[in-house]
């Protein structure tokens, strides 16, 4: 059975399909369709009906349409059951594939551009009856599953239930909004990306703030709530929080951000690990000239400050801002030559795992080639595997432009996994020395700004003594 849902609640629209014994559809209309536009369960019936009619032909069709909604919410749904096996031979249609799709006895046959083509049609219909639809085509940018609403909903009312005992017993609830894992890790996105200059960053941040871990594979980025063992991918999420959108995010916040955040923020906590943070300018700190009681405050922070500054010169055995501004010149040639040396070595991964993918493509269609070669009729046997052949001959060509030195003879498909295998450690070194750097670059920045501050920029201080005194 197949299982066809359109429903169109919230959003307006929505459509899915599912399999079980015989398939079976459900159109759901949005609740303010009986009002705006006169929606009634007659007219309702009678455009499921012609959906049916049109788009699942030849098969054994039931239509129910009920007009209470789910949970009293009034939408009107349409419900449409088809016998899986077709009865009758009918015309061929656009959206048929196999030249069996339009015979008798044939299974009910899916695929993406089947489920493209009634989608397509849904929105049609509704545009001609003048029905409250959303677009169904694009991808979801923020994808809420019908299970996760129901999760939200039940979530909520529990929540609320145990916040009512709260009150009465003459106490303020902590939390009053129920989130489900996938919403916490949406939240959580959103606010690390929208204040992140680098994706290293923006990995850190998340996973010190919220206890989320990111797994970057083949291109996407998958989450690991902090209650769970397996992580949840991108696609399950929404488009909006997918790779390709945060990384163009994060390239957006380094390009209105051309100065580090403690620039134009004195009192911003320096975001990596380490006991120094910035000493704020109180002759150029506007908040602390209008509040006494926070001037006071910066004051003492800023005195803690100064010491932790001493104590990491001396460690350091630093004597002079001189020093301090080369090993930062230093650790930022090294930052660029990292970058660099990242972006090389992804090319070579993507590289890699495009071989990979065509090798793969070309052995395990290979035996279809060579039967042909040996078939009596190989125009016959080319047009019954035209899609296994297309597939090898479209392999083939990539490898012997990609792997000429090897002649005819391509390498074995597990020496390039091997080889993948190794420029994934390597990244993973790569990306830990570059944060390391990162972090030793803002640290030091921290500290030529502290001095700068604390000794009136002074381009010499000779020794420790006399930065003392």
């Amino acid at each position: 059975m197949v299982r066809l849902s359109l429903y169109s609640a919230v959003p307006p629209l929505f459509l899915t399909i599912s399999y079980s014994i015989h398939p079976t559809a459900s159109a759901t209309l949005d609740p303010k369709d009986v009002t705006e536009h006169g929606l009634t369960g007659e007219r309702a019936h009678a455009l499921g009906l012609e959906y049916a009619k049109k788009n699942f032909p030849g098969h054994q069709i039931l239509v129910a349409t009920h007009t209470d909604g789910n949970n009293n919410s009034g939408n009107i749904h349409v419900h449409i059951v088809l016998n899986s096996l077709r009865k009758y031979d009918v015309p061929v249609q656009p959206f048929m594939e196999r030249d069996c799709d339009h015979k008798a006895g044939y299974k009910y046959h899916q695929t993406n551009q089947l489920l493209q083509y009634l989608k397509m049609d849904l929105m049609e219909l509704c545009e001609r009856e003048g029905l409250n639809q959303v677009d169904l085509l694009p991808p979801i940018t923020n994808k809420i599953s019908h299970a996760e609403s129901k999760a939200t909903q039940k979530g909520q009312r529990k929540l609320d239930e145990i916040n009512q005992q709260i009150i009465k017993d003459g106490l303020n609830p902590a939390k009053t909004k129920y989130q489900t894992q996938k919403q916490y890790i949406k939240d959580a996105i959103l606010d690390i990306a929208n204040n992140s200059d680098a994706i290293e960053e923006f990995k850190t941040l998340l996973r010190d703030k919220y206890k989320i871990h990111i797994r970057d594979k083949r291109g996407r980025f998958s989450y690991l709530h902090p209650e769970r063992e397996n992580p949840i991918s991108e696609r399950a999420l929404g488009t909006a929080y997918s790779k390709k959108v945060i990384l163009s995010l994060i390239e957006k916040n380094q390009n209105t951000r051309i100065e580090p955040i403690y620039k134009t923020d004195p009192i911003a906590i320096f975001t990596y690990p380490s006991n120094l943070r910035l000493v704020v300018d109180l002759q150029n700190c506007i908040k602390a000239q209008q509040n006494t009681r926070y001037a006071q405050k910066v004051k003492i922070s800023n005195l803690q400050q100064m010491a932790n500054t001493l104590i990491f010169l001396q460690d350091n055995q630093i004597n002079s801002l001189k020093q301090l501004q080369l090993d930062y010149t230093t650790l930022s040639t090294k930052i660029e030559i990292l970058s660099k040396q990242k972006e090389e070595l992804n090319k070579e991964i993507t590289r890699l795992s495009e071989e990979i993918h065509y090798l793969g493509q070309y052995y395990a269609n290979k035996k279809y080639f060579s039967a042909m070669l040996k078939a009596e009729n190989k125009t016959s046997y080319h047009n019954l595997h035209r899609d296994k052949i297309e597939k090898y001959e479209e392999a083939q060509r990539f490898l012997k432009m990609e792997f000429s030195e090897y002649g005819t003879k391509f390498p074995s498909l597990d020496s390039i996994k091997e080889k993948r295998k190794k420029a994934f450690d390597n990244s993973k070194k790569l990306n830990h020395r570059f944060f390391q750097t990162h972090q030793q670059k803002q640290l030091v920045s921290v500290i030529l700004n502290n001095c700068q501050i604390l000794f009136a920029q002074q381009i010499e201080f000779h020794s420790l003594t006399n930065i003392e005194r």
